[in-house]
């Protein structure tokens, strides 16, 4: 799943993917989704398996329309954006 995340900091872009990129479709022990279920729940619970997350990082909104437009033209879906409401030029 395509998540779109539009932001002028390098840092925060960098902090999205850092997250984004810890969450995986096989969330065993040893990750650190995995650990923190385990925490939550104890044993590892039985449900739907996570998706798997390929965040698109773009530095500016003109680049993230362009991500947008791209994907839909290649029919994929993007069900969830972060976006940054005050990036230059305005």
């Amino acid at each position: 799943m395509k998540i779109l995340v539009a932001d002028d900091e390098p840092t925060l872009l960098e902090a999205y993917r850092t997250v984004l990129s810890d969450i995986t479709p096989a969330a065993d022990a040893d990750s650190a989704i995995g650990r923190l279920e385990a925490k939550l729940f104890g044993a590892k619970s039985k449900g739907e398996p996570l998706p798997s997350f390929s965040p698109v990082l773009c530095r500016s909104g003109e680049r993230a329309v362009e991500a947008l437009r791209e994907m839909l033209r290649e029919g994929q879906a993007c069900p969830l954006a972060f976006l940054d409401v005050r990036m230059p030029p305005g």
